[in-house]
């Protein structure tokens, strides 16, 4: 028996949770295949590096080392410091409820969410165009 028996609104709070962590990684590990590729590593060694820095501070370490960057202050200089900090927000909030109490206080989360819907994809649009595209 857990929460998520509850009210519809606690499954959706918790799928969006998930779902949005989740999408978050997927463009964030996207993001540095493409700086990966971009200076010119080979698959297999991108592979080798991902699975070595599977973790999220690992990754935002190489997302450092690769970009010369921290992702907060890119997000923070560039009008997503909100986007940052409830991003952190939502991935405490992930972790939490996935390795420790299985409880959320969605009502908390609800400032969250509109934030990471209004900006997740323009972040991702923003950084591949600071960091990718050729101009």
């Amino acid at each position: 028996d857990t929460d998520l028996d509850g009210s519809d609104s606690q499954v959706s709070g918790t799928l969006k949770l998930i779902f949005y962590n989740s999408i978050f990684d997927f463009q964030f590990e996207d993001l540095l295949v493409d700086l990966l590729y971009k200076n010119n590593t080979a698959k297999n060694v991108v592979d080798f590096i991902l699975n070595s820095n599977s973790n999220f501070p690992e990754r935002l370490a190489l997302f450092k080392q690769l970009t010369g960057d921290k992702l907060k202050d890119v997000l923070k200089n560039n009008g997503f410091s909100d986007f940052g900090s409830e991003f952190r927000v939502l991935r405490d909030s992930r972790n939490n409820f996935v390795h420790r109490t299985f409880e959320v206080d969605f009502d908390n989360l609800e400032h969250c969410f509109e934030i990471i819907e209004r900006d997740m994809l323009k972040v991702f649009v923003f950084l591949h165009n600071k960091y990718i595209s050729i101009r």
